[in-house]
């Protein structure tokens, strides 16, 4: 018997399937999905990856929006991720790397990954506590991302249709797709609020996809989320947060 180590790689099948894995994985990080032959990344068991793979992006995203939220407070100095349900029942590295990168990606001037992320929180100084939670509430299965530096922003994600979606800001109820360009206005509850926000839209050419409200109580305070096509001009927003009866009003990109 004579034994060639290696010299099964060096076959013309075996070099055409290295030549498809590696252009696969290179097709699948750049549309941002994570592959599970990624050098340095926390090895996870594929069907592992496979489960969490809705709740990494939907961590992405809601990180990417809780810094915009404290975005004015110079970014969080400690962060809290709780899972419930489902996101926690798995290895959750992954998970609170994709929390880090989507917040870290807007305000650093650094190539966020997922091989990088926990290293350069380090650096930042950023403290993360995460947390895991049995399913309960009117939502089973979310992750909710805390963000803290003086002020506190809270936001509360699922996944409904297979897409991401915010299901809570601070103390409003609300079910919003995490997609695109998202006006938030918090605002005093009274008739006639969200007609005025569309009628200024409206004149600017500015088209409206989508649109929730959450409430404390009829009448009281009131969060106004607006999906729109495209973003509005800066003077836009300025000109709705200072109709009367409007608290606030912010543009996101998720």
């Amino acid at each position: 018997m004579i034994t060639t180590p290696h010299l099964g790689a060096s076959t013309a099948e075996a070099q055409v399937g290295v030549a498809l894995e590696v252009a696969e994985a290179v097709l699948s990080v750049l549309r941002g999905h994570l592959v599970p032959t990624v050098v340095n990344a926390p090895m996870i068991p594929p069907e592992t990856l496979a489960n969490l793979a809705p709740y990494m992006d939907l961590a992405e995203r809601l990180g990417r929006m809780a810094i915009q939220l404290v975005r004015d407070t110079g970014g969080p100095g400690r962060v809290r991720i709780v899972y419930k349900g489902k996101p926690g029942h798995d290895d959750t590295r992954l998970l609170r790397a994709a929390v880090i990168k989507g917040m870290l990606e807007l305000i650093s001037e650094q190539r966020i990954n997922w091989v990088n992320a926990d290293l350069i929180a380090e650096y930042r100084h950023l403290q993360i506590i995460e947390e895991r939670r049995p399913a309960g509430g009117p939502w089973n299965d979310t992750i909710t991302v805390c963000l803290e530096n003086g002020a506190t922003c809270e936001i509360e994600g699922t996944i409904v249709r297979q897409r991401p979606h915010v299901v809570r800001i601070g103390d409003f109820w609300i079910d919003l797709e995490l997609s695109g360009h998202i006006l938030l206005c918090q605002n005093q509850d009274r008739p006639g609020m969200i007609g005025q926000v569309g009628t200024i839209l409206g004149r600017e050419e500015v088209n409206i996809s989508f649109m929730q409200v959450g409430r404390d109580r009829p009448r009281g305070n009131a969060l106004m989320a607006i999906g729109l096509d495209e973003p509005p001009p800066e003077h836009v927003v300025e000109e709705i947060a200072s109709l009367p009866n409007i608290n606030s009003a912010l543009l996101v990109r998720v």
